[in-house]
């Protein structure tokens, strides 16, 4: 009993972290609309295929680091128990606004998985089933890498030096991280046709973002007047790898404030400008938004 023990608390804890990886990549493949495991019919939105992305690409990073955990040793393999906590419970934490969801649309009725089964009931219950088997598989590894961590007999203890250390230089990295994406964001877009804050532009103007680089997914241009946020302008929108542009089918209203969000992919900036008034003639302003 004494070794079965060993061996369940704090010898294996890269095992409920491969189980919770590869349960994750799967259930990924089932929100990733073009795959045969999709799940949810015809109901497709980015924001279920943007979930089932994140899912993949956790699943990946907990099978890596399960491979890891079980090859490494001393140093590395405690770093890797270390950092296999937040990472598994990210992945736990997940869990629970998919559940919320499957519960709600569940007990609505929708039918779903009308791919797979036959009552929107039933449909309900394997996503509740799917994600509530993550979520307890990703907090069986975090209880097992905390007791790796500080049983007595374990060859992976931490002293309290370590942990600073540990936690310390994770921290660090997560830091520096945050930083790079704050830069990214704020200089990913190189100019904008009218400049941001432009005033007396013509109300026939093209509205054009330019990006540094090229960003070919998830590409999306919506313009609309500043007191009618909801308020759809029609128009065509045309994109490319390195920039959008939108045409109104009719000028813009005079003396109007209109906001622009360009995004593309997981970059996101918004602009305004305003149109010139009824007796105004002036040209649209463009210009660098660096």
């Amino acid at each position: 009993m004494k070794v079965l023990r060993n061996i369940m608390l704090w010898r294996r804890p890269s095992i409920p972290v491969l189980i919770a990886g590869i349960a994750c990549l799967m259930l990924g493949w089932m929100y990733t609309p073009w795959h045969p495991f999709y799940i949810l019919g015809d109901l497709q939105e980015a924001e279920i295929r943007s979930w089932g992305n994140w899912a993949e690409f956790g699943g990946v990073a907990a099978i890596a680091g399960s491979l890891g955990l079980s090859m490494a040793h001393g140093g590395i393999r405690k770093l890797l128990l270390v950092i296999s906590m937040p990472g598994m419970l990210a992945i736990a934490t997940a869990q629970v606004l998919p559940i919320l969801m499957w519960l709600m649309y569940g007990l609505m009725g929708a039918e779903f998985t009308s791919m797979y089964v036959f009552s929107p009931q039933i449909g309900m219950l394997v996503g509740v089933v799917m994600h509530g088997f993550v979520a307890i598989v990703a907090g069986c590894s975090i209880v097992l890498s905390v007791q790796a961590t500080v049983a007595r007999n374990s060859e992976d203890r931490l002293t309290r030096k370590s942990w600073f250390a540990y936690i310390g230089s994770i921290l660090l990295v997560l830091a520096a991280w945050v930083g790079i994406e704050a830069t990214l964001e704020r200089t990913w877009m190189h100019s904008t046709s009218p400049k941001n804050g432009a005033t007396g532009v013509s109300k026939d103007i093209t509205v054009s973002a330019v990006w540094d680089g090229s960003r070919g997914n998830n590409l999306g241009m919506k313009v609309r007047y500043a007191d009618a946020p909801d308020q759809h302008i029609p128009g065509g929108t045309s994109g490319s790898q390195s920039g959008m542009s939108f045409k109104p089918d009719q000028p813009f209203l005079p003396g109007k404030t209109l906001v622009v969000t360009v995004e593309a992919g997981r970059r996101s900036y918004n602009f305004q400008f305003q149109t010139a008034e009824a007796d105004e003639s002036s040209g649209p302003a463009s210009g660098s938004v660096k």
